[in-house]
């Protein structure tokens, strides 16, 4: 495509990874203000996260390591009464769009899913009275309230079986 003279950038985004380079950018013709910039920045992060939204939505790959991730997350559990599957809460769906949990077990309800490198698991929702950090308290992990990251799958189980579910 042939660009015509004039045309200045004023919002970018770019990224590179195993899968290539992937961006959006928004050129405008003659001066705009700051303004016009910051909206500018915020429609090429929308339409960015939507192409790539789209773009695992219809990753066959992804959609089946997916389904195996979530038999994976379903299957550290010894006997679990109901699982629910919930829309992935880690802060950025690019890196896992893999779908979470919420496994009912004898104890109350457990939420669990993968994050970018970690599973989280939240027993807020249950009738396990101990805090993370009391419970774990040797474990050099990310803990919080009533949660914790575990490495892996063997780290989650492990996890799991201390919290008797």
């Amino acid at each position: 495509m042939t660009e015509k003279r004039g045309y200045e950038r004023i919002a970018v985004l770019e990224t590179s990874g195993s899968e290539g380079t992937f961006g959006v950018v928004i050129k405008t013709l003659g001066q705009v203000n700051d303004q016009v910039k910051l909206e500018a920045d915020k429609c090429v992060r929308q339409i960015y996260n939507e192409l790539i939204a789209n773009a695992y939505r219809n990753d066959f790959r992804r959609n089946t390591l997916n389904e195996e991730e979530v038999n994976q997350l379903k299957a550290l559990f010894k006997a679990p009464i109901y699982v629910e599957e919930i829309p992935n809460e880690y802060k950025s769906k690019l890196y896992n769009p893999a779908p979470w949990l919420i496994v009912t077990t004898v104890r109350g309800r457990i939420k669990i899913g993968w994050g970018k490198r970690a599973i989280s698991i939240d027993w807020s929702d249950s009738d396990i009275e101990d805090w993370a950090e009391e419970l774990f308290k040797d474990e050099e992990v990310t803990k919080f309230g009533k949660g914790i990251h575990a490495w892996g799958y063997a780290k989650a189980a492990e996890f799991l079986r201390k919290l008797g579910v």
